[in-house]
């Protein structure tokens, strides 16, 4: 599986529309195997929704994003987690172990029932 997020300082970047750098982590057995931060700076967002579909994305978490391009990712059959902050290391983990992160990790302010 691979799980992909918008980092900034080792945190889920605020807003994944002007996020640099893109975290793709491989899982397997509820552990991460091989981890790469891949300089996104350069591509437009709907370029970066390409780069998600190339790269076998399952799973996009990341914090703000214009509804336009969530749901261009979402139409790439991605699953999208949006609108959560904190530790990228913490929250990978926590979602590994079959946590809900989305009530975890909320931004301040969301709740889960407005993300649906």
């Amino acid at each position: 599986m691979k799980i992909a997020v918008p980092v900034w300082q080792n945190r889920v970047s605020p807003l994944f529309d002007t996020s640099a750098h893109l975290l793709v982590a491989e899982s397997s057995r509820k552990k991460i195997f091989k981890q790469d931060v891949i300089n996104v700076e350069s591509l437009s967002l709907f370029q970066r929704g390409d780069l998600l579909q190339k790269m076998h994305v399952n799973f996009f978490f990341c914090g703000g994003i214009t509804r336009p391009i969530l749901e261009n990712i979402r139409n790439k059959n991605i699953h999208v987690i949006p609108f959560i902050c904190g530790d990228v290391n913490i929250i990978l983990q926590a979602f590994l172990e079959g946590k809900d992160i989305q009530s975890l990790f909320s931004m301040p302010g969301e709740s889960v029932k407005e993300k649906e």
